[in-house]
């Protein structure tokens, strides 16, 4: 997995009993026959990872994933509701892992094409 470069977002709680709703929306292409995964971290920690491995191990475990028959691009979303319990600044960014071959994000699979789209992340305090 690698940082994605832009989907990074601070938010600073005011208070430590309040929660935090991360919506992440991943405009994203990869070569036929692969996979993007997605998944949102708080600070450097891989929250509410999900139980259990996937049929290529734990590595892939993830909030979101693009599979690919063809090379094309698409959408993936990513919605949590975080309790962080802090009032310090807090950062969320979401990082990317693929299975093969190589991934765009906002942009089509293929250097050729000119279709690009926007990436988005957005934090809300959500009052206790």
């Amino acid at each position: 997995y690698v940082d994605i470069t832009g989907l990074a977002v601070t938010i600073t709680p005011q208070s430590a009993s309040n929660k935090i709703l991360v919506r992440a929306c991943m405009y994203n292409g990869v070569a036929s026959n692969n996979v993007n995964f997605f998944r949102l971290l708080r600070g450097s920690t891989f929250i509410n990872q999900p139980s259990g491995t996937s049929s290529s191990g734990a590595s892939y475990n993830a909030h979101a994933f693009s599979y690919y028959d063809a090379a094309y691009q698409d959408n993936t979303s990513i919605e949590l509701l975080d309790s962080p319990a802090t009032t310090s600044a807090t950062t969320y960014k979401i990082q990317m892992g693929v299975t093969g071959g190589t991934a765009c994000i906002n942009a089509f699979a293929s250097s050729t094409s000119n279709y690009f789209g926007i990436s988005t992340i957005t934090a809300m305090e959500v009052s206790a």
